[in-house]
Formats: C-alpha cells, structure tokens, sequence
C-alpha cells in the first residue's frame, strides 16, 4: 500500500508545486503523465482528484496569507469564488492536458503527426471553452465582461504605482500617461487576440509535455511513430493558409471593413505564424544536432530564449521559407 501511496502524494506534490511556480506551471501535467505510464491510470487519477481537493482547501483558507496562488491577482477586483473556480479550471485545464496525451497514446497512435496532434488539440481546447463557460454560469457572473474590468482595475494599478515611484519604473512621464489614458482600448486589444494567445500556449503546453514523456519512457513511449522533432516538415498545402489568410486580411482592411472578421483572421495568422515558428524550431535543431555539441546546442537554445523577440521573427521566416527551399533535403529522403 506504502509503495501505491507515495506516488500518488508525490505526483501531487510535484504537480501543484509546478502550479504555483509561475514559469515553470507549462510542466504541470508532467508528473501525472510519468504516473500514468510508470504506475497505472487509477494512480494518475487518485492523484488528480487529490490535488483539485487540496487547491480548493487552500483558497477556502483566508485570502491573505495565500496571495501567492494562481489567480489571487484578480482578488479583489473579482470575488474570491469567482477567483476560486478560475483558478481550479486554469489546474484542470493542466490535468486533462495530461489524461488526452495519456489516452491518446492509445487511441490516436495509428495517426500521423499532424492529425495526432491537431486531435489532441481540440480534445483540449473544447472542454476548456466548455467549462469557461459552465464557471459562468454556476458563478453568476459575466466572466469575459469582469475579466476585462479586473485586468483594467489590475493595469491601472500598476500605472498608479509606476507614476508614485521616484524613479517611475524605468517608464517615462508621457508613457506612463499614454497606458493610462488607453488602458481599456489596451486591455480590449488583449481580450479580441486572447483566444489565438490560448492557443498558442497550448500548443506549447502540449508540445513540451510530449518531448519530455517520449524522451524518459523509452519501453512506453508515447507516439512511436512519430518522426523526431528535428525531421518534422508540415505538408506542401500548408504554404496555401498564410497566403489566403492574408489576402483575405487586406480584403477585409480595404473592402469588407468588418471588426469581427479582421480580429478573427488576426487570431488565426496568429496561430498559423506559431505553428510555422515551430516548424523553423525542427529546422534549427536539425542543424544543431548535426553542427554542434550537446553544450553548444544548450547555449544556444538559451540564447534564442532570450532574444526570443527578434530570433523569433528568423526562426519564423525559416520555416515559412522551407516549403520552397526544403532546408534538410527531406523532399529527397522521402
């Protein structure tokens, strides 16, 4: 029983650690997913079902000593229920990351990478929108309406302390009254791409995970079909989704002139440049790998990380360019 019973409290020591960590939260599903093929489904889910009961006891707790939790800067700007439940779907959010990589193992391993991938995207996505908007209802409140007015009331506190600091924050006086003059155009401006934003974190989520998990199981390695990072190359028809979505982006500026569509296609070529950026990352890893040593490689992932605004716009234009100049000659190979 001993042998059982510490994987369990230590998966779900490790994963609500993950959780309120901050950077490191992409790697919350990590731990149950180890659990669920080192130890079995009904351990992952013991441990599940125990870290959603002691994240709600931590917030049934005073709210002061526990401003470190996840969400607690909405508070009070949001009442603490409303906080309560964001913060315990944002943690199922991270578990049912875990259980559709775990199930899908099973169910989508006949499945190329593309397909495999995309599937578990929607398995994940759907119930998240579905349960965003159960917590809606089952709170009482307006979510995406109080949402905005928290992030206002959240912005203009920090422009009210920048401006109260001797030294303003390294921001300057007419910056500091530009974002406090636009922060609700700002603060809209966030919300209309936040869903293009959702996805893309997702998809980095996911990503991450799925490195890790196939990486340290080799006898139950998730996907085994699947190429390496390295050598994945999306379909030559994928040249055709920036090409239409920005033609109907300018079509839209100069002839249609509707908001609603110019937010929705900026949400998709938003989604379509992280999937070409990683499509450039499997380009530069190739290279890596052949060119450089394992430090090396480390040292230089490291220095994309931090300059990650303006490599991130190289690595992008590389793996949009691939599909005419096919940078690892895998056209040939295949």
């Amino acid at each position: 029983m001993i042998s059982l019973v510490f994987p369990i409290l230590a998966t779900t020591g490790l994963s609500l650690v993950l959780y309120v960590t901050g950077f490191f939260v992409i790697f919350t599903p990590l731990p149950y997913l180890l659990t669920f093929f080192k130890k079995g489904w009904w351990v992952s889910l013991a441990a599940t079902v125990l870290s959603l009961v002691l994240l709600v006891f931590l917030y049934r707790k005073p709210a002061e000593p526990f401003t470190f939790l996840p969400m607690m800067a909405f508070y009070p700007a949001l009442p603490l229920k409303v906080v309560m439940g964001l913060s315990i779907l944002y943690l199922s959010y991270y578990l049912w990351i875990s259980w559709v990589v775990a199930l899908g193992s099973g169910a989508l391993k006949g499945f190329n990478r593309e397909v495999g991938f995309a599937g578990m995207m929607l398995a994940i996505l759907i119930p998240t929108v579905a349960g965003y908007f159960l917590l809606s209802v089952l709170t009482g409140t307006h979510l995406s309406h109080d949402l905005g007015e928290a992030f206002q009331v959240i912005l203009q506190k920090v422009v009210d302390l920048q401006t109260s600091s001797q030294s303003g924050g390294g921001m300057s006086a007419e910056e500091l009254a530009y974002l406090k003059e636009y922060t609700p155009d700002l603060v809209q401006g966030f919300l209309g791409i936040f869903p293009s934003l959702w996805v893309v974190f997702t998809m980095l989520v996911l990503s991450v995970n799925l490195l890790f998990v196939r990486r340290w199981l080799v006898e139950s390695r998730p996907f085994p079909k699947w190429d390496e990072f390295n050598l994945w190359r999306l379909g030559e028809r994928w040249i055709w989704a920036p090409i239409a979505g920005g033609g109907l982006y300018f079509f839209n500026i100069y002839v249609v002139r509707k908001d609603f569509l110019e937010i929705g296609l900026i949400n998709g070529l938003i989604v379509l440049g992280a999937v070409y950026f990683c499509q450039g990352l499997a380009i530069v890893s190739y290279f890596f790998r052949k060119k450089l040593s394992t430090w090396t490689r480390l040292a230089a992932y490291m220095a994309i990380f931090l300059f990650i605004q303006v490599v991130g716009v190289l690595i992008l234009a590389i793996g949009l360019f691939d599909f005419w100049f096919d940078f690892r000659k895998l056209k040939k190979v295949a």
